[in-house]
């Protein structure tokens, strides 16, 4: 599973699409396998979707 934390600078954003950087976390069996800081990508429309599963 896959979790993903949006933020604008050190606050937590409420909108996906608005978020400058993510926190991803991969979660296997309850447990945290691996954490990720990303930059957003610039915001088009279909973007998102692509790049979350990827």
């Amino acid at each position: 599973m896959r979790i993903m934390i949006p933020f604008i600078g050190d606050t937590l954003s409420d909108h996906f699409g608005r978020a400058q950087d993510f926190v991803v976390y991969e979660i296997e069996n309850s447990t945290i396998k691996d954490t990720k800081f990303c930059n957003a990508l610039e915001h088009q429309e279909g973007t998102f979707s692509v790049w979350v599963k990827s």
